[in-house]
């Protein structure tokens, strides 16, 4: 276990040498997964780690179901210390630990997810960070859960939260698997989010100031931001990560939920989530280049019914290279190669 892995689990409250005995799983060197060196309750922790890349799943489920799956894993001692975190939150809970997903190690914000599994709630997911730049995303999100969550609106509900002067953390329900939905699904979701959303001009909306400034800056036509800044749409609520590895199910074909809100905005652009639904998953899971994505997210949007019907009803109508367009601005620093195909609309 590398340094920067050691100290992440200190600030989780976790110390080497003593107590309980884990599974470690690694991912590119750096420590992905802390797994119960228990074969049901591994497998059930296993449940945390969703990939998209298909050997990445082969090796999630041989692990899973090989009778001696946990072998292929380092074995680790340690335990929680009744102080840290992690206990204080499997305490207040009355739960077991199941799991632990680590974000991103190159990432400040890295934080920690639990899977835990309680005789009141019955398995629950629990986000939590122990670094000012984790504290802040982790409460960002929460507060945003919620004060906007409704009923039917496919968000998660938070069972409890917990705001401590050196971590974070709020807890939600397990979803069991990642959900596919279909065409049909998604613009019912997309227009319960857009039902009570204002129409106003787009130089009036929140946003407005950040995306010209990044499309001045980028030299965009004078006349395509005046079309812009006049243009009539309707203000929707947006996720701001709209992905398939952000959409969930409980696996009995029943509703599905969007999860990861950190990016959560109301009053937002429309049309902005249903591009990245499209363009992203095409770039890192089916490793199209991104002027290809952009086409093929272009044609979607121009010829499926349901997305039509959505372009109408945020006012965009048959404007799809502006939605587009505006995407690419709005992606300044998170897309590669934005401003090429913000051009290329």
């Amino acid at each position: 276990m590398n340094r920067q892995d050691e100290a992440f689990l200190t600030s989780l409250g976790f110390q080497a040498g003593r107590g309980s005995s884990w599974r470690l799983f690694y991912r590119k060197g750096n420590l992905l997964m802390i797994l119960p060196d228990e074969s049901r309750k591994m497998r059930r922790g296993l449940a945390l780690y969703r990939p998209q890349k298909w050997l990445a799943g082969m090796m999630v489920r041989v692990i899973g179901s090989a009778p001696f799956g946990s072998r292929m894993l380092p074995r680790w001692k340690g335990d929680h210390l009744s102080s840290g975190p992690v206990s204080e939150i499997l305490g207040h809970l009355k739960g077991e630990l199941d799991g632990l997903l680590l974000g991103n190690p190159l990432q400040d914000e890295r934080r920690a997810i639990l899977l835990t599994d309680t005789a009141s709630r019955g398995r629950l997911i629990v986000k939590l960070g122990t670094t000012p730049p984790a504290i802040a995303k982790i409460r960002r999100e929460g507060d945003f859960l919620k004060s906007h969550y409704k009923e039917g609106w496919m968000m998660p509900e938070i069972h409890h939260s917990w705001t401590e002067e050196n971590w974070s953390a709020f807890a939600m329900t397990f979803q069991e698997a990642p959900a596919a939905p279909s065409q049909s699904g998604l613009c019912r979701l997309f227009k319960m989010w857009a039902a009570d959303g204002r129409v106003c001009a787009l130089g009036d909306f929140a946003g407005w100031k950040d995306l010209h400034s990044v499309m001045v800056e980028c030299q965009v036509e004078t006349t395509t931001l005046q079309e812009l800044q006049e243009l009539e749409l309707r203000q929707t609520l947006r996720h701001g990560d709209f992905a398939p590895w952000n959409l969930l199910g409980p696996g009995n074909g029943g509703e599905l939920t969007v999860i990861d809100w950190e990016f959560g905005e109301v009053d937002s652009i429309p049309g902005l989530d249903l591009v990245h639904y499209l363009i992203i998953p095409a770039i890192l899971v089916d490793g199209l280049a991104p002027l290809a994505a952009l086409e093929s997210a272009r044609a979607s949007l121009q010829n499926e019914p349901g997305f039509q019907e959505l372009m109408m009803l945020w006012g965009w109508r048959d404007r799809i290279d502006l939605l587009l367009k505006v995407y690419c601005y709005s992606m300044k620093g998170e897309l590669e190669g934005f401003d090429e195909l913000a051009r290329a609309v």
